[in-house]
Formats: structure tokens, sequence, C-alpha cells
């Protein structure tokens, strides 16, 4: 399953989610894609979508994942 890091626009908040679509991973936030900043972190392969969304700080850096 992809990993996408996600970033409220407004809010600033930023999560990793796995989700089918980037669509999907802002509906697990709660959050309408159009408030989203989405990138896909991580192609595969199919885990399980039973894991909670992870908050990390706007800084992390995307190197190694």
């Amino acid at each position: 399953m992809p990993r996408y890091r996600v970033e409220n626009k407004v809010t600033g908040d930023v999560y990793e989610v796995e989700a089918p679509y980037a669509q999907d991973a802002c509906e697990r936030l709660g959050w309408h894609i159009g408030f989203c900043h989405v990138k896909c972190i991580r192609d595969g392969p199919h885990t399980h979508l039973s894991q909670e969304p992870v908050k990390v700080s706007p800084g992390d850096s995307d190197k190694g994942r």
C-alpha cells in the first residue's frame, strides 16, 4: 500500500498515512484533499490499513524512506 506524507495547508500538521490513493489518505485524517499537500513517499509493498496515521514534524527529511 502506498504511504503518503500529507500536510494540512491551514494548520501545518503533517502525517504519514497508508492509503490506496492520495484522496483516501486525506480522508483518513478527516481532511478535504483541497486543503492538503500530498506526496507519495513509498509505493508498496502492500500492508494493512489498520495502522494509524503517524504525526511527523514538518521539517523531517524524506531521505531513506
